[in-house]
């Protein structure tokens, strides 16, 4: 996908602004969405889940992203394969991002490695949504949680809100942070 634009908006499951499933290994260059998303689970401001690696480069997300309930993230909701590689490079978020488990500023889930570079959201990250006492968890800056490495490189998040497992870059790593 190259030189997109759009708005997405889906009640059901895995909304994204250009893409709502891939099966697959996904690549987004040199694209935006403006509008929001959201849906039941899997959101993002790009791509709602793919089923493989992840490739996000000069990307930029004008809208909100809101999952009422697990993975949602600024630009990938989930990236849900085997030990997958996100791999996100000069990517904007400038929406606020919310849901209640796995939720990131740019990647909601992924299993696998993760490498973030030269990315920020500008607004708010916020684990929302409880019921029945569930606790909002796995919140991150950036990344809610990845089940491998996450590596951190001139980025940064402005506001995180959640409450457990809950941080200004990453919220739940398996792996090494750097």
């Amino acid at each position: 996908v190259s030189s997109s634009s759009g708005e997405y908006g889906e009640t059901g499951d895995r909304g994204g602004g250009l893409v709502g499933y891939a099966d697959g290994s996904i690549s987004v260059t040199d694209s935006y969405t403006s509008g929001s998303v959201s849906s039941n689970s899997d959101a993002g401001g790009l791509v709602g889940r793919n089923d493989g690696d992840a490739n996000l480069v000069d990307v930029r997300v004008e809208g909100s992203v809101s999952s009422s309930n697990s993975h949602g993230g600024g630009l990938v909701g989930d990236t849900g394969g085997k030990k997958d590689y996100a791999y996100v490079d000069n990517a904007t978020v400038l929406g606020k991002v919310s849901g209640q488990v796995g939720v990131g500023g740019l990647i909601g889930r992924n299993d696998g490695e993760t490498v973030v570079n030269d990315s920020y959201i500008s607004k708010k990250v916020n684990g929302c949504c409880t019921e029945y006492g569930e606790q909002r968890k796995r919140i991150g800056g950036l990344v809610g949680h990845s089940t491998q490495d996450t590596e951190v490189r001139n980025s940064h998040a402005e506001n995180v809100d959640g409450d457990k497992a809950v941080g200004g870059l990453v919220g739940n790593s398996g792996g090494k942070t750097n």
